[in-house]
């Protein structure tokens, strides 16, 4: 039987956050800048938090959670660079397995997005705790503090694929931080070579 990798999809195998930028930026959202007074729009790397409330304000958040209830939000978005040929490349040794927490709004888009992937329905959970998967998977490619914590306490190998909201969270010896797909595959086959599954 093939080890287990769980691939978290918003965030590591798509991102979002680009299009919430620019809707934010087209409500003229604004941040603070270094020169007091002058107000600066907002970048990627401005998104530190799963919060928006926390970084943009009520209206902040109102905006991106338009965003994320876009019936058709997966329609038309890439993979990140890579992805799919890392994927490829994993399914040959590994059952890799699809997990997210869709909007309801968004659900049938973003399983439409994993099937054209090479996802099989049996191998996308679409679920708000990812931690009920920790007893059957080997590892988890994640961005999300909260899961990766939760995956680093269970003993879970995790490779965390780097954002602005996770950073300083790889203290774990059974993490390993990954700035793109090809970093993901060098640190999955690091794991598998040091004996972490």
């Amino acid at each position: 039987m093939k080890p287990i990798i769980a691939v978290d999809m918003d965030g590591v195998m798509v991102s979002v956050n680009p299009i919430i930028v620019d809707a934010l930026n087209d409500a003229e959202i604004e941040l603070p800048s270094e020169h007091e007074g002058v107000p600066r729009q907002v970048s990627y790397d401005d998104i530190t938090e799963f919060d928006y409330a926390k970084t943009f304000g009520r209206k902040g958040r109102d905006i991106a959670y338009a965003v994320w209830e876009r019936e058709d939000l997966y329609d038309d978005l890439d993979p990140e660079p890579d992805c799919e040929d890392v994927l490829e490349e994993l399914r040959k040794y590994y059952r890799v397995i699809a997990v997210s927490s869709p909007f309801v709004s968004h659900a049938e888009s973003k399983l439409n997005w994993l099937i054209r992937r090479g996802f099989m329905h049996d191998d996308i959970f679409l679920l708000w705790d990812k931690t009920l998967l920790f007893p059957s998977i080997d590892l988890i490619v994640e961005d999300k503090p909260k899961t990766i914590m939760a995956a680093s306490h269970a003993k879970v190998p995790t490779v965390v694929h780097a954002r602005p909201w996770n950073k300083g969270i790889t203290d774990s010896p059974f993490t390993a931080l990954a700035e793109n797909w090809l970093q993901i595959w060098d640190c999955i086959n690091e794991a598998r070579a040091e004996g972490l599954f």
